[in-house]
C-alpha cells in the first residue's frame, strides 16, 4: 500500500515471521522462569496483534470501498453553516445526506 507519511513502514511478511523488517530475527532475552518467558511472549504477541489490526483498520480497510458522490445542492442550518447536501452518487441516484457523512475530495474539475 502506498504510504502517505513516512512515519511508519509498510508491513511485510518479515514482520510476522521474524518480528521486524530488517531480515534477521531479534535476539530473545533468556528469562529464568518458564512462566515469565511465556508471559513475555504472550505480551509481545498481543502488542504485535494490536498494532497490526490498528494499522489494518486505519490504512487498508478504507481503500476497499471508495465512494464517489457529487454535491448538487446544499442546505444551511439556522447558524448559516451547511448541514445537509443533495448528492448524486456514481450510479446516478440522488440522495439527501448530512454533511458530516460526506468526505471532501480534492479534484480538478473538467471545465468543458
Amino acid at each position: 500500500m502506498p504510504q502517505e507519511s513516512s512515519n511508519s513502514e509498510a508491513l511485510t511478511p518479515n514482520h510476522f515471521i521474524l518480528g521486524s523488517s530488517i531480515g534477521r530475527k531479534e535476539q530473545v532475552r533468556v528469562l529464568p522462569h518458564p512462566a515469565e518467558a511465556l508471559r513475555s511472549s504472550y505480551q509481545r504477541a498481543a502488542a504485535l496483534t494490536h498494532h497490526f489490526w490498528d494499522r489494518w483498520l486505519k490504512e487498508y480497510v478504507p481503500t476497499l470501498h471508495r465512494r464517489r458522490a457529487k454535491v448538487e445542492e446544499v442546505f444551511p442550518g439556522r447558524d448559516g453553516r451547511v448541514r445537509q447536501a443533495v448528492v448524486r452518487t456514481a450510479n446516478g441516484k440522488i440522495l439527501k445526506r448530512p454533511v458530516v457523512k460526506l468526505a471532501r475530495v480534492d479534484a480538478e474539475m473538467d471545465r468543458e
